[in-house]
This record gives C-alpha cells, sequence and structure tokens, in this order.
C-alpha cells in the first residue's frame, strides 16, 4: 500500500512539474509579445509590389512571359527581368520610403525608367563573379525618394541572374518608411519569430546545462544532441523565412548560417539517435550513422573552404534524404526498442517524430514540385519551417519529460530507503541503516568512539497494566529522547523492542555529554508525570580509543552485555526500596 501510495504521488508531482513548465513557457511567451508590441516592432503599413512584368529567359532557350508576382522555377544560368511601376506620391503615405527586395539564390541589379542602375549585388560579369555568399536568402533596400532622384511614379526594373538551380520563383518587394525596412520579414509573424527566438535562447542555456552534467558524470547527456538539434532547427527556420536577418544584419553570414544549420542538424539528429536508444544492436548502427553523417557534414565543410565553384547548395538534395531517413530510424527504433518502448517519454517522441515525419515529407513534396511550372502556386506553403516547430518542441518536451521522470525515480528511490531504514513507529532510523552506517564507514572513523546500549525497564509491565498503546507511548518518547541525545552528534536507532543503540564518534567527553542529554530528557519525562510510571532505562557503555581499537559489532555485544548487568543492578535496587 505504502509503495502504491509513492507512485501516487510521484504520479501528481510530475503532472504538476509538467504543468509548471507549460505555463512558464506560456508566460515568457506573453511577455515576449507584449515587449514586441512595446517596442514597435511592426510596420505602420507597407505596400506590396503584386502588379509586375516578368520576363524569364532561360539556358534551354526558352523565353516566358507573367503578369505576377510568381513565375517558373530559376535554375543556375537563368535570368529574369522584373518591370513594375512606383505609384506616385508614395513618399507622402510613407515619410523617407525605401523599396525592399527579397530574393533567393540569385544575383541582382536595379535600374530606373532612364536605364540607370541604382542598386547592383553579385551580377555575374566578365569583371566579377558571383562568390558563395550569394547563396541563401537576400534582401536589398533602396531608397526611392532623396536629393539625389525620386522613383515616385518612375518605371523600376530589376534583372535577377540564378546563380545555382532551384532559386527565386516568387518575386517579393515592398514599399516601407526606412525605419521600417528590418521589420518586413517579422510583420504578422511576431508570435513564429518570438517562438523561434525562444528556441534559441533556452536551447543555448540548456546545452551549457547538459555539457556540465556530461562533465560531472563522465558520460554525454542527452540534452546535448536534442539541444543542438532544437537550436540547429530553430536557426534554419529563421532563415527560411528571413527572419535570420532582423538579428544578424551582415547578408553574407546570414546565407552560410542558414545552410550550414541544417548540416549541423543531420550531425545533432545522429547524436541523439546514438544516446536515445538503450538496445545494443540499434546502438551499434546508430553509431556507424553517427559516423558515416559527421564525415559528409566534415567533407561538405572541407569543400567550402577549398572552393566557391562547388557551394552548400549542391549536398541539398543528399542531405533531406539523409536527415528523413534518421527520422524514420528513430520512428521504428522507438517502437522496436523494448528497453525504452514502455516509458511515457518515449510515447510523446514516437508521436512527435511521426508527426513530423509528415510534415517533412510535404516539404521534400514541395521542394520537388519546384521543377513542375503547373505546381507553382503549391510551392509557396513552406512546411519545413511547421516541421521544425514540431520537432524542435517535441524533443524539448521529451526531455523534459525524461529528466523529471528520472528525478521521479530518484525520489521513489529515496522514499523507499526511507521506508527501509525507518523504523515504523517511531520515526527514528532501524537496526538496518544503523549496520549499514557501520558498513561504510572508514577503519580510522572506527577506532575512537563510544558505544551506548539503551534498554527500557518495566516495558513489559507498562503493556499488561496500561495496555500497549501505553508502551507504544513509551517506546516512542525514548526515540525522542534518543533524537535530542544523539541526533546530531552521532548514529543511533531502535534495535529492536524496547531497546535503543547509539555510537558517537570522536573523544569520550563527547560520549558522556549525550549520555547525559538522555538521562536528563529521561528525567524531564518524569517531572512532567508524562507516564502514570516513573520512566527508567539501562545503559551499557563501550570506550574505543585509538590506542585499544574494538571492532563495532564487538562493541554492540559487550555494551549489551554491561546493559543486562545495569539493569539487574537497577532491578536489585528496587526490590531493596
Amino acid at each position: 500500500m505504502e509503495i502504491v501510495r509513492l507512485s501516487t504521488r510521484s504520479n501528481k508531482r510530475l503532472t504538476k512539474a509538467t504543468i509548471t513548465v507549460l505555463i512558464t513557457v506560456v508566460i515568457f511567451f506573453a511577455a515576449a509579445m507584449v515587449l514586441l508590441h512595446f517596442f514597435g516592432v511592426s510596420c505602420d503599413g507597407k505596400y506590396k509590389i503584386d502588379r509586375c512584368y516578368i520576363i524569364s529567359k532561360y539556358s534551354t532557350g526558352i523565353t516566358r512571359y507573367s503578369v505576377n508576382n510568381r513565375f517558373e522555377t530559376l535554375n543556375e544560368g537563368d535570368t529574369a527581368s522584373i518591370t513594375f511601376e512606383v505609384p506616385q506620391g508614395i513618399y507622402t503615405i510613407f515619410p523617407n520610403p525605401v523599396l525592399r527586395i527579397d530574393y533567393y539564390n540569385c544575383a541582382i541589379k536595379v535600374y530606373d525608367e532612364h536605364n540607370k542602375m541604382i542598386y547592383s549585388d553579385g551580377w555575374k560579369d566578365v569583371a566579377r563573379e558571383v562568390p558563395e555568399s550569394f547563396i541563401g536568402n537576400s534582401t536589398c533596400t533602396i531608397p526611392i525618394f532623396t536629393k539625389s532622384y525620386n522613383l515616385s511614379g518612375q518605371t523600376v526594373k530589376i534583372y535577377l541572374q540564378s546563380t545555382i538551380d532551384r532559386s527565386t520563383s516568387q518575386f517579393d518587394a515592398y514599399i516601407v518608411r526606412s525605419n521600417d525596412a528590418w521589420k518586413v520579414p517579422i510583420d504578422g509573424y511576431q508570435a513564429l519569430f518570438v517562438l523561434l527566438t525562444a528556441f534559441i535562447v533556452v536551447s543555448c542555456l540548456l546545452a551549457l546545462y547538459s555539457i556540465m552534467k556530461s562533465i560531472m558524470n563522465k558520460t554525454l547527456d542527452m540534452g546535448v544532441s536534442i539541444f543542438l538539434t532544437v537550436f540547429s532547427f530553430a536557426i534554419w527556420s529563421m532563415g527560411s523565412q528571413r527572419m535570420i536577418g532582423v538579428i544578424i544584419q551582415d547578408i553574407d553570414i546570414c546565407a552560410r548560417v542558414e545552410y550550414f544549420a541544417l548540416y549541423v542538424l543531420s550531425v545533432s539528429i545522429a547524436l541523439f539517435g546514438f544516446s536515445f536508444f538503450k538496445n545494443r544492436a540499434l546502438r551499434k548502427a546508430w553509431g556507424i550513422i553517427l559516423g558515416l553523417v559527421s564525415a559528409f557534414f566534415v567533407t561538405v565543410c572541407l569543400i567550402q573552404m577549398i572552393t566557391y565553384t562547388i557551394t552548400v547548395q549542391r549536398f541539398m538534395v543528399p542531405l533531406m534524404i539523409i536527415m528523413i531517413a534518421e527520422v524514420i530510424f528513430i520512428a521504428v527504433g522507438a517502437n522496436v526498442d523494448r528497453e525504452i518502448r514502455g516509458a511515457v517519454s518515449t510515447v510523446i517522441m514516437r508521436c512527435g517524430v511521426l508527426v513530423m515525419a509528415i510534415v517533412a515529407l510535404l516539404e521534400i513534396g514541395r521542394y520537388l514540385l519546384l521543377y513542375i511550372p503547373e505546381a507553382s502556386s503549391i510551392t509557396k506553403y513552406h512546411t519545413g519551417s511547421y516541421a521544425a516547430v514540431v520537432l524542435t518542441g517535441i524533443m524539448m518536451t521529451y526531455y523534459i519529460i525524461l529528466t523529471l521522470e528520472a528525478q521521479t525515480s530518484i525520489i521513489e528511490r529515496q522514499q523507499l530507503e526511507e521506508i527501509a531504514y525507518k523504523d515504523t513507529l517511531t520515526g527514528i532510523p532501524n537496526r538496518s541503516f544503523f549496520n549499514r552506517q557501520m558498513d561504510e564507514m572508514t577503519d580510522s572513523e572506527q577506532k575512537e568512539y563510544t558505544m551506548f546500549f539503551m534498554d527500557l525497564n518495566d516495558l513489559k509491565k507498562a503493556n499488561d497494566e496500561y495496555g500497549h498503546s501505553m508502551g507504544d507511548r513509551l517506546i516512542i518518547a525514548a526515540a525522542e529522547c534518543m533524537t535530542r541525545a544523539f541526533g546530531s552528534r552521532g548514529i543511533y536507532c531502535r534495535w529492536g523492542g524496547d531497546e535503543f543503540v547509539a555510537f558517537v564518534p570522536g573523544p569520550e567527553k563527547t560520549g558522556k555529554e549525550c549520555v547525559e542529554i538522555f538521562k536528563d530528557s529521561i528525567e524531564e519525562l518524569n517531572k512532567k508525570e508524562e507516564f502514570p510510571f516513573t520512566v527508567t532505562a539501562a545503559i551499557g557503555e563501550v570506550r574505543s580509543d585509538i590506542s585499544d581499537p574494538i571492532d563495532p559489532n564487538s562493541a554492540i555485544r559487550e555494551a549489551d552485555m554491561r546493559m543486562y548487568a545495569t539493569k539487574k543492578t537497577m532491578k536489585a535496587s528496587a526490590k531493596e526500596q
């Protein structure tokens, strides 16, 4: 029954801890949203350029025309010219207006209606090669009303040249106030921005905690791989939504961070799988996977250091295949590994990975549909970011629940130890606890001490004349006296029945002081007339010194014999009186 009660209390404690974590997350999220609103992290208004004329020229010799902001995906070497008109008097609506243009894997040039180039970034020509930094999400911000020129009412032409395959397929441009240009990526998406930023900050802190925990325990904590995965996924997701540019203004760094976060992610997932499974065969398999993925990551890094002609984008297809294989392997393995299959945390992970795998498959499908012109309207739904949110949330929840389960197990073990080593009647340590403490002592600690053996007098008489409840009261009172006397200076226990044993390390003076406190406590009971009879106890004492050490077990036997001798003397004195 006691074990059942312990289990119930542990479940309640786990539930309370989980609710506390969820409430903390909600409060943090709400506070962050309030702060964003307070600091005005939203555009007061923006004008989207959605009426434009696009001519796409492909290396295959085909030319296509479009009158909206979407067009067929560009591949390496393809170009697109986009023409649109800046509204007349736009500067009266937006003081100090700027034209913000978002593009992906492209170099860009911008001309006004007089064919004057007003912006250029990385265009490939004889004089200038496009560096690797133009891989990824990029943004340019162009003033449209200054002392030098006024683009209000003018026709603007933009030239895009794709640097790699599967680049821009949509023209995103806005006219906003210059002070609000940096807010465009998170305008209307403040909640997602807060969520991803929270993931990054929390994952960094918890990763440091897990690293410190690994150093202390001299074994790799699972939290290192989990929070590295969370961090990488959040960074990639922010990059894919151009939100990372809000934090880091350098376009080159943003492009590198976005892509390399995915490569780090593949390694962290493999590291997680290695620490997640308990089955020996599965751990060996994940050890091989971890080695292969790490080798792939190092190879990509070395290639990027050696040459710019082969970019990280070239390896995206094998990388996505590796990652989806890792996720499927975890989902299947969680059902196969019997050692972890029944845990609540594993159930959460299994369901989360399944959801994430479905969303990731949708993202791969979207990625492949970029090749199909007729399906271009479907490709605007970036399910990859949702997959990131699902997996990061699930992995963090898994680790929190796993930690709570481990803490609950520790508490249960401690409580069971208390039951095993505590006397049920008095609440003080029992004989098993005393023997364990004696076994754990070193030889030096067992040389200088005083051993006491106490026995209450007339317990049988108290039980016979006043009932067993009175006998129990007497034993409990004696236990309280033992606690006052030996609780802070020695080790004591209820040996059995009305017998108590105490071990006091140190000089003889310490032992005498403790036993005097015990005797005074007994006298206090008599003065207060706690019992309808006089409470007395027989005490046997044995001293062990460094010069003449005695084994504790021998000391207990000797103290027991001396206690009985004292008991006989006390009984004889009582008869004479």
